[in-house]
């Protein structure tokens, strides 16, 4: 779930940024006005799109020397700073990120290809500044010929234009040439680069279209390869045996089923949270009665996409949420036991439309036997405290009937018919939680832990950083503990780890400005602001 942001510019500009300006805005204009006038000769428009094709290519070799200027920039006055040399350098990709509204992550990668067009491959970024090179075509030769050293790559990328010329071949001819150059040139180097890469094996989930999601690995190619023979060795026994299921959703069935342990591929365990906007029910909706039951489970994590590698410094022993030994206060009061998350049963044939009175927040629900199949009550018994992974924000009217959808965290929206179908057909665990958020929470501890750490996450969704998106790692005190700050509901920020850490950097700042929409301006070491809201409540 995307945060709203809105960017301001640093005031100062200079001609080339003012003539940038003006480029895009005859840009614009043109988009206007193509929607005004007749369309033009065929072969003219043709023409048009080759040259704005051709001027797409050329601004990202541009903004590929931009960046490099201004990571030299700011490594100088870091350095004319007196930082820590362990430090130079650190924050750079992360400027870059929010200038070009993407992930602190794909800032890095940015940045690193940057850097190597512009000193390894000059002849290749030369190609994409004339428009003669797509920015995809060149990317290709970037990965294709990362394992040289700078000479041996430059030679690579002079030869790929004047011998082979790349201009005039396909992005995966283009890779083919550049991979086969590489490997005439370093061929041990190549070898040697297939063992290293392994080291950066990985997982990774992103959301798909129409309630569905990516769920991906990165793996050895004999792994990947003997992954996906067992899946077909699998899919073949099902369908000897008369399965109806296709082979691609046994396929996926026996994935989910291998992974998670589970019975079977729906028996997924639902961390429902149950949120009310106090806004009166929308449109079809019935009245909403309040809030529902239970206390928050201890911790509050949802599985994301892994930090890339070389993304950040790691090492550290443990982050700002963490837990000190010993430590108590009101946000850190145990969590288990009587009243603690429930997880619910109902008779056959009860369904999610029942209207039940509201349940008194904190508190379990005995109506929520009504509410959720008897399998979920059985696993409560036997599983404790464990917390499910897949984490739903419902308000309590959809459950009632109404026509609001909720949020799978992470993912986006889900419309209503369909969650209560996934409750009323669940065979894994439902824990349901709900903690009306509460601003004038203040705790004693210095960390935010328990129902504080839930509300924020439940508020924040995603972290906090404009444009980043990625799981929260860590609750922020965003005026700093040292400060002064308090850790509260208004004062706590979700981020990421490595969003945590950045705030830390000289020059970053970081400010509550509007506490009724917990409006935070993030104030970068050009000046420029970047102010961030929390993701919309269903």
């Amino acid at each position: 779930m995307v945060a709203a942001v809105v960017e301001e510019q640093a005031p100062d500009t200079g001609p080339v940024t003012d003539w940038l300006r003006d480029v895009l805005d005859g840009l614009g204009g043109e988009f206007g006005a193509c929607r005004q006038r007749e369309p033009a000769d065929a072969g003219e428009l043709i023409d048009q799109i080759a040259l704005l094709e051709q001027i797409q290519a050329a601004a990202a070799a541009v903004r590929a020397a931009k960046i490099v200027r201004f990571a030299q920039a700011q490594v100088a006055a870091q350095h004319g700073d007196d930082w820590d040399p362990a430090k130079v350098g650190q924050g750079i990709a992360e400027q870059v990120a929010l200038a070009c509204h993407v992930s602190p992550s794909e800032g890095s990668r940015r940045l690193g290809r940057a850097r190597a067009l512009w000193y390894d491959l000059p002849a290749t970024l030369e190609l994409m500044a004339h428009g003669r090179l797509s920015e995809w075509a060149a990317m290709q030769v970037v990965t294709e010929t990362r394992h040289l050293d700078p000479a041996t790559r430059r030679d690579v990328a002079r030869r790929l234009v004047a011998d082979d010329h790349i201009e005039a071949l396909g992005v995966r001819a283009v890779s083919l040439r550049a991979r086969a150059r590489a490997y005439a040139a370093d061929p041990v180097g190549y070898t040697e680069r297939g063992r290293t890469e392994r080291k950066h094996r990985r997982v990774g989930i992103r959301p798909a279209p129409d309630t569905m999601s990516w769920l991906s690995a990165y793996l050895a190619v004999e792994q990947g390869v003997a992954c996906w023979a067992a899946l077909r060795r699998a899919t073949d026994a099902a369908k000897g045996c008369g399965d109806p299921r296709t082979r691609d959703q046994i396929m996926a069935d026996t994935l989910v089923t291998r992974l998670t342990g589970q019975r079977s591929a729906d028996a997924v365990s639902f961390d429902l949270r149950l949120t009310d906007q106090g806004d009166g029910a929308g449109p079809g909706d019935p009245e909403p009665h309040g809030t529902g039951p239970g206390d928050p489970e201890p911790h509050g994590t949802w599985p994301g996409d892994p930090e890339p590698h070389g993304a950040w410094p790691h090492g550290h022993r443990s982050g700002p949420d963490s837990s000190p030994p010993g430590s108590s206060g009101a946000d850190g009061e145990a969590v288990g036991g009587e009243g603690s998350g429930v997880a619910a049963g109902h008779a056959a044939g009860t369904t999610l439309g029942a209207h039940p009175a509201p349940p008194t927040p904190g508190q379990a629900d005995p109506q929520a036997a009504l509410t959720l199949p008897q399998t979920a009550k059985n696993r409560l018994d036997t599983e404790g405290a464990h917390t499910p992974a897949v984490r739903l924000l419902v308000p309590w009217v959809t459950l009632a009937g109404g026509d609001r959808p909720g949020v799978l965290v992470g993912h986006g929206p889900i419309p209503a018919p369909l969650i209560r179908e996934l409750l009323a057909t669940a065979t894994g665990r439902v824990q349901v939680t709900a903690q009306p958020p509460d601003p004038g929470q203040v705790s004693r501890s210095r960390t935010f832990r328990g129902k504080l750490k839930q509300q924020i996450e439940q508020r924040d969704q995603t972290c906090r950083d404009p444009y980043c998106d990625a799981p929260i790692r860590h609750i922020d005190h965003v005026r700093r503990w040292a400060d002064g700050g308090t850790t509260s509901y208004l004062n706590g920020r979700g981020v990421c780890e490595r969003g945590n850490y950045l705030r830390e950097l000289p020059g970053w700042t970081v400010r509550l400005t509007d506490p009724d929409t917990h409006t935070i301006r993030i104030t970068t070491p050009t000046g420029h602001t970047y102010t961030s809201k929390p993701a919309q409540p269903p």
